[in-house]
């Protein structure tokens, strides 16, 4: 849960500052917000969509061998399978983690509005309140699974949006160290209440956004101690950069489909030594091995292929 809140943090940071630049300079070429908004949307669509989309369609032409209840499906398809799992106050096996693409995507189907819509002030104070709904709402309603739930998630998305806010606009000096202070402070919080020194109240996932923050500050003013450039620039990075989604898409599926596969032959053949096989090198390398693999294919078939003619289409308008 701790990785999906920094990746909540830093999508709220990149896909706003984004939106923030692509913004300003419709504004200096004349060009109307609305088409601004319009290429925003296609992009997330072409990229997120089609292999998503797929994937549903074949995990529900199998969704009786994967053990998939049929009426999840309307929620998975509509992005909120987030509250398909609160609600029902359980997950949904190895389809779980598909609640994260679920809560990004109802935030980003919102957020652009509100700063399409609204003048600086009011925008900033939305975005504001959304983070202390975050914030505020896992503390009030201790029901399990509350952490799925989008108003938990606000925070993290918030605390990205106005820190992108903060460096588009061309933040001072003094903010920069205010914002790597509290960082500091999270995480000494964090340690603290690891060690039940401290019975502080503020959730870990509260503080781990903060500490992100700060994190972020830090990368993009060029910290030497945490420049990114030299790892970024490996061809290992940027080919896992490419297959990223299809390795977030199909992680869990390929584990699923190995303990089937190992099940099935140890009923059918007793030579099978299921202790061997799911040792964990032996398992780890299989799983990882199909899933780089399946990755790999979705992007050359697949993704690839939907890139090229997204940025044909961009072009033309």
């Amino acid at each position: 849960m701790i990785g999906v809140i920094v990746f909540f943090v830093l999508s709220g940071f990149l896909i706003s500052l984004i939106l923030f630049i692509n913004f300003k300079k419709s504004n200096d070429l004349g060009i109307p917000k609305s088409q601004v908004l319009k290429r925003f949307y296609l992009k997330r669509i072409l990229r997120i969509m089609p292999i998503y989309f797929l994937y549903l369609f074949l995990v529900y032409l199998f969704r009786h061998q994967l053990g998939v209840p049929k009426d999840a499906f309307f929620y998975l398809a509509t992005y909120t399978s987030n509250l398909y799992m609160y609600y029902h106050q359980e997950w949904l096996g190895f389809l779980s983690s598909l609640w994260t693409l679920a809560v990004e995507e109802q935030f980003y189907l919102i957020f652009p509005f509100l700063y399409l819509c609204l003048n600086r002030k009011l925008f900033l104070f939305s975005i504001a309140l959304l983070t202390i709904i975050g914030v505020i709402v896992p503390i009030i309603y201790k029901s399990k699974m509350i952490e799925i739930h989008t108003y938990s998630c606000l925070d993290a998305f918030g605390l990205g949006i106005l820190y992108a806010y903060l460096y588009y606009e061309g933040k001072n000096i003094m903010v920069d160290w205010i914002v790597r202070i509290i960082g500091f402070i999270a995480l000494l919080l964090i340690v603290l209440k690891s060690l039940y020194i401290f019975p502080i109240h503020i959730d870990y996932y509260f503080l781990t956004a903060l500490f992100t923050v700060s994190l972020i500050s830090m990368i993009v003013n060029d910290e030497k101690i945490l420049s990114l450039d030299f790892l970024l620039n490996l061809k290992v990075f940027q080919f896992l950069g490419k297959i990223s989604y299809g390795i977030y898409l199909y992680h869990t599926l390929v584990g699923k489909l190995y303990v089937m596969i190992i099940g099935r032959l140890q009923a059918s053949n007793s030579i099978v030594d299921q202790e061997f096989w799911f040792s964990f090198p032996v398992s780890f390398t299989f799983k990882m091995t199909s899933l780089l693999a399946i990755s790999f294919l979705s992007w050359i078939c697949i993704e690839k292929r939907i890139l090229i003619y997204k940025n044909r289409m961009l072009n033309l308008k």
